[in-house]
């Protein structure tokens, strides 16, 4: 890919706020650069920071979700936790820019949205204190830490509705996990360590067009 693709491309930063969960482990796929670089090209609903354009590690990645959900099923959120766990062996392509954080709450930055809308990936940026609320997903979704150590609490609900903690999960860098779509599993993500958290998340919607769309909220 050269200048020319990175100007007509939709994969972007981008910020508001939102979530993940479950734990997974695996092997990536391989892929093509040259085969994603036409739909990177022509994906123009957003800016992107050009070192994002040009890594060969990110644009795999989306070729390999491409390929997952091309083929719509059960399971594709534990086949997208696999592409993120390669995305993620390394912690040195996130751009500066995608890494800010937001006093206020934990930030995302959009890092590419499907043209056809079938997903959507971002990265979380969690400073110390900052927490999702407690909910479930409208979607499928896959989430990979790039960097720090987040925290998962898992609920169930009673019999009044309302939710339970369960369990803690604390996850590490280079960890995955995946979640079904549906309130059956309600989890809230957080982060109680002295450090910044960076989380990376793709999710089975359009998040540009509808952010508030994945959240089933407790």
């Amino acid at each position: 890919m050269n200048d020319t693709n990175i100007r007509n491309t939709r994969i972007g930063s981008s910020c508001y706020y939102l979530p993940i969960v479950h734990t997974l482990t695996g092997t990536a796929m391989s892929a093509s650069l040259d085969t994603v670089s036409a739909q990177l090209s022509s994906n123009c609903r957003a800016l992107t920071p050009a070192p994002l354009v040009n890594e060969p590690r990110f644009v795999r990645f989306i070729e390999a979700v491409d390929r997952v959900v091309d083929v719509p099923q059960a399971g594709m959120a534990k086949e997208v936790a696999v592409a993120i766990k390669e995305l993620i062996a390394q912690s040195d392509w996130l751009p500066e820019e995608c890494c800010e954080t937001s006093e206020e709450c934990y930030k995302r930055h959009l890092l590419y949205a499907d043209p056809e809308g079938r997903y959507t990936v971002l990265a979380l940026v969690w400073l110390n204190g900052q927490a999702s609320p407690v909910h479930g997903h409208t979607a499928w979704c896959a989430m990979g830490v790039y960097t720090g150590n987040p925290s998962a609490a898992a609920y169930e609900c009673n019999d009044a509705g309302e939710p339970v903690q369960t369990g803690v999960h604390h996850c590490s860098p280079g960890q995955v996990v995946s979640l079904e779509p549906g309130a059956e599993q309600p989890h809230r993500v957080y982060n109680d360590s002295s450090d910044v958290v960076i989380t990376i998340h793709t999710y089975g919607c359009d998040l540009v067009d509808e952010p508030c769309s994945i959240n089933i909220l407790f």
